[in-house]
């Protein structure tokens, strides 16, 4: 086959991948999913290389950005650039104890190079057209998602330094983020709007029509967030007939949900609720009225809307086949369980007190 045989094997030097790596994934996949990155290298080049002048936005796999460098002088019109880290040059822990001294010498270099290529293609597009690039990201290449690839934070930062200040910011998020920390004091934040607003408006005016529901906020600065901050979903809601899928999702916040929000989707087929609740007292929760969900097939609550669920709803699910109700994070649950006697005095509980210590103790140590 073309894709065992040398010359293939001339178009991605498959000899500076890690050994282990290839045969984890075995050589041939290996280099059946190369033919992507190939492919998308040189179709990209096919079609943007004629019109380089023309160009405002363009994507530059990171393995070929020598060639648009050498035509750099024509894109006089760019201003967004996203370069595609395209080549495994990180490896996952798993392979730790595969990486030869040697083997990891040679991989930085790579690595300090193709950085270095990034920068100053932007440093030379600057000088050649001062303030027209005004927006640079660097992304993992679609090929090796399952050997995520990362622009070091520091490379952001000296790229974002090339770049004008911000222009009036309508959000902050990973990809804008290093072009804030650089100049903040130079960005118009004056104005802003309440994230929570904009969800309760569009809930109620579109509430007879709307089928399909889908709220990120996926910012998030810090590995495990403290969260002080509330984002309060549902408040003055009507009625959503016609809603079949509703998906909330925040990562540095604690959803709070108005009482009635399931009692307002009758319709509901797919239900996913996600923030990184973990800590709470029992007497700060509000349970939701328990609402009837016929159609339900999806169920997925995880934080703060797990604790406000109503196991009664569940009565009326005769369709289900998925239920996710947690807190903390599935691949590493952390739970926290309040102290026996919290528990009691927000429940009323009664029974015995070492039966719930010992359960308490079981859920922490898993």
């Amino acid at each position: 086959m073309y894709i065992l045989g040398d010359e293939y094997g001339k178009l991605i030097d498959f000899d500076q991948f890690l050994d282990a790596w290839m045969d984890n994934y075995l050589s041939r996949d290996i280099r059946i999913w190369c033919l992507w990155t190939i492919l998308r290298r040189e179709v990209t080049w096919a079609i943007a290389g004629p019109i380089l002048e023309q160009l405002r936005s363009l994507v530059i796999p990171v393995s070929d950005i020598r060639r648009y460098h050498g035509s750099i002088d024509r894109f006089r019109n760019l201003e967004e650039v996203r370069f595609s880290l395209d080549e495994p040059l990180d490896y996952e822990e798993e392979y730790s104890m595969d990486l030869t001294a040697e083997f990891v010498k040679t991989t930085q270099q790579r690595k300090a190079e193709s950085l270095a290529a990034i920068v100053m293609f932007v440093k030379d597009h600057v000088r050649l057209f001062p303030a027209r690039l005004q927006f640079v990201t660097c992304t993992n290449g679609a090929l090796y998602n399952f050997e995520p690839q990362e622009c070091p934070k520091e490379t952001l930062v000296e790229i974002s330094q090339l770049l004008p200040t911000l222009p009036r910011p309508l959000y902050l998020d990973e990809h804008n983020w290093s072009r804030f920390i650089v100049a903040p004091l130079r960005i118009d934040l004056e104005d802003s709007l309440p994230f929570a607003d904009e969800i309760n408006d569009i809930a109620i005016g579109f509430s007879q029509t709307l089928e399909r529901l889908s709220i990120q906020a996926s910012t998030q600065t810090e590995p495990f967030p403290q969260l002080g901050r509330v984002i309060p979903v549902g408040q003055g809601w009507v009625n959503l007939p016609v809603l079949r899928k509703l998906y909330l999702d925040t990562a540095n916040a604690s959803l709070v949900l108005d009482r009635q929000i399931w009692v307002r989707c009758p319709g509901l087929v797919r239900l996913e609720v996600v923030d990184p609740t973990i800590r709470y007292r029992c007497q700060d929760i509000i349970p939701c009225l328990p609402g009837h969900h016929a159609n339900l097939d999806i169920l997925s609550l995880q934080g703060s809307s797990a604790l406000t669920f109503d196991p009664a709803t569940l009565d009326s699910t005769p369709k289900l086949t998925s239920l996710y109700i947690f807190t903390g994070d599935m691949d590493a649950p952390r739970v926290f369980i309040p102290p026996v006697q919290e528990l009691e005095r927000s429940y009323g509980m009664q029974g015995d007190l070492e039966c719930f210590k010992d359960a308490h103790i079981w859920r922490h140590c898993n």
